[in-house]
């Protein structure tokens, strides 16, 4: 793995290797939404050979609520990115029944159809429109922020209801 990390560029710390990860995806026309880091401790990519790599601190398991799936992403992730396209990934599994079985190529359709496909080392494709990977996505975003608002109108009726039983009293 070392030699696969010759000649690249490393950012260290969430900031930097966040910043960095967003650059190569949006680069090479993959989802932002993709790889939904935390506490990023590394983030590195050797351009001659399209090597990325991204370590932090614990494993991440994310819901991708659209289409109820639920991914884990190990502390260390690899892949050779080019365009539209990540192969021989390690560090990603996806959840189908009771199953975590490793996902070790993401394709994004091009010319493009709006899906996605993640292909697992048995051979399994599964696919998704494209819209489901993409945390920028305007519906999901109207979706939380109404989440939001609705949550803080709630507690201003809490508030206002716990007023008037102190006024009542």
């Amino acid at each position: 793995m070392a030699d696969n990390k010759e000649g690249g560029i490393v950012k260290k710390g969430h900031e930097e290797g966040i910043k960095m990860a967003v650059s190569i995806l949006e680069e090479f026309g993959l989802p932002l939404g993709l790889l939904p880091l935390e506490n990023v401790i590394e983030v590195g990519f050797v351009r001659r050979t399209g090597y990325m790599w991204i370590h932090q601190k614990k494993k991440v398991e994310h819901n991708y609520k659209m289409i109820s799936k639920l991914v884990s992403y190990d502390t260390e992730v690899t892949g050779f990115v080019s365009k539209k396209l990540i192969k021989k990934l390690k560090g990603v599994k996806a959840k189908e029944l009771m199953l975590w079985p490793p996902v070790s190529e993401i394709i994004v359709d091009d010319p493009p159809t709006g899906k996605v496909h993640f292909k697992s080392l048995a051979g399994i494709t599964k696919t998704f429109p494209l819209v489901v990977m993409d945390d920028t996505n305007p519906i999901e975003e109207l979706r939380v922020l109404f989440q939001e608002a609705q949550a803080l109108t709630e507690a201003r009726i809490a508030q206002a209801e716990s007023k008037m039983k102190d006024l009542l009293i």
